[in-house]
């Protein structure tokens, strides 16, 4: 790569300094490179060389979401599995935190985080929830990566509540299904009189036959 500034300039005693600048646009990607400045010079046996560790600044945000694996509405009394996912961070520092909305201070709860093949590091941190003193409770999970950052990740759960607009469709439902079966019920009864009245003119017809022949 190339160096975006270079600079020489006269120093003591009839010798020179050079300073050099390159921009390094790092990713998650640079995880493990190193960075070499090379410097050539006619009065050099060899090149004097410089290695820097890419990853002693380089910084890799992670990606904080909060997941359950049931859907609101949840029954009364019974315990989800809340889980705080921080994935594809670097360095490895991180710390995890619970906070709920009927409680005012954050629980700390933090374990070790792994390491991915890219070099980056997860954490997937779970939390077992249950009803709270309120219908319908919010979760938050606070992250702090490398003690500076701080990210967040929130989800409500609702207990024991159905989901709004439900009643209604329900018993509009009720409704028309009452409806189409009163309708089917209707039709079978018309077809049952209709049979009884069809065989008893038949029944007729053949009793006034029987009474001519004699």
């Amino acid at each position: 790569m190339k160096a975006t500034m270079t600079n020489v300039s006269e120093g003591a005693s009839n010798s020179y300094q050079i300073h050099s600048t390159a921009l390094v646009q790092l990713t998650e990607k640079d995880i493990g490179s190193k960075l070499t400045c090379k410097i050539q010079h006619p009065s050099l046996s060899k090149p004097l060389e410089q290695r820097f560790d890419l990853n002693k600044v380089l910084r890799v945000a992670p990606k904080v979401t909060l997941t359950t694996s049931h859907t609101s509405p949840i029954p009364l009394n019974r315990s989800v599995m809340l889980t705080c996912k921080a994935d594809n961070f670097y360095p490895r520092n991180i710390s995890v935190s619970w906070w709920r909305s009927d409680y005012s201070n954050y629980t700390k709860n933090s374990s070790h985080s792994k390491e991915n093949k890219n070099k980056t590091f997860h954490l997937h941190l779970p939390l077992p929830a249950q009803q709270a003193s309120k219908m319908e409770t919010t979760y938050m999970c606070r992250v702090i990566h490398d003690s500076e950052k701080i990210y967040y990740a929130s989800l409500t759960l609702k207990f024991g509540m159905p989901p709004e607009g439900s009643a209604g469709y329900f018993l509009l439902f009720c409704l028309w299904t009452g409806l189409f079966l009163g309708k089917i019920v209707a039709a079978v009864l018309l077809l049952y009189l209709f049979w009884k009245i069809s065989i008893s003119k038949i029944n007729t017809r053949t009793l006034t036959k029987r009474d001519s022949s004699k």
